[in-house]
Formats: C-alpha cells, structure tokens, sequence
C-alpha cells in the first residue's frame, strides 16, 4: 500500500502516517455481541397502514395540585408604564 498522508490530532492519540485500504475492504471494529436473538413475536400483529389507533386508557389517576393560595393582581401603574401595557 501506497502512504498518502499523516493524521495529526489535539491529543495523544495516533498522529502518524495512515494509508488507504482497498476498495469494499471490511475496516470497522468488530465487537463479540453474543448470540444472535430472535425473540418469539408470533403474538404480536400490524393495523392496517392509514388505521386510526386507540388510545391507551392511562391507568394512573393525575393529581391535580391545590392553587386556592394563588392569585392574580394587577400591576402598580409605574410597572404597567415599564411593561409597555
């Protein structure tokens, strides 16, 4: 194989000359995954493309906060001039 540059980086990883591997050449990190998994999905089934789907009732109830202490006031004139109100 033919030298055609450097790599040169900010840290301390590889700086040198690097060439090119041949066309369709398998370059990537091979990792060991495991076994291959093929899980049973017989059970499971598509609608129809276009299909309105229904909607998964939710099976927690939402609390709703307390906001009695709350309220609204007007501002005081001299911020209303401020605000551009």
């Amino acid at each position: 194989m033919e030298m055609v540059g450097t790599i040169r980086t900010g840290g301390t990883d590889f700086s040198g000359p690097f060439d090119v591997a041949p066309p369709g050449e398998d370059i990537g990190e091979h990792r060991n995954v495991g076994p291959e998994v093929n899980p049973d999905i017989s059970h499971l089934s598509m609608a129809p493309p276009g299909t309105d789907l229904e909607e998964i009732p939710r099976q927690e109830t939402v609390e709703v906060p307390d906001l009695s202490h709350l309220s609204l006031e007007d501002l005081p004139e001299e911020q209303q001039k401020d605000s551009g109100s």
